[in-house]
């Protein structure tokens, strides 16, 4: 399914018809999940690696303290390189 598509608006309406209704925290969990489903239509392979590239970040990001830029140069990286893969 790409951006352009038709079967892209019916997922977004779709989606963004609960994510009005749901509160602020579950909002962000149903769009992890539409991402998870969005990147599943191109290949299988798409959700694992989201899935590790989310682990990832959101372990560097619970161990980040303040001063330290280098570990969030390191997120950032990794994140870019995933997509320029």
């Amino acid at each position: 399914m790409g951006i352009t598509s038709a079967s892209f608006a019916g997922f977004v309406i779709i989606v963004l018809i609960p994510y009005y209704v749901l509160p602020r925290r579950a909002q962000n969990y149903l769009l992890l999940a539409a991402s998870y489903v969005f990147c599943a239509t191109w290949a299988w392979e798409f959700p694992l690696v989201l899935a590790l590239l989310t682990l990832f970040t959101y372990g560097l990001a619970r161990g980040l303290h303040s001063g330290q830029r280098a570990k969030l140069w390191v997120g950032i990286g990794v994140n870019l390189l995933a997509l320029a893969f």
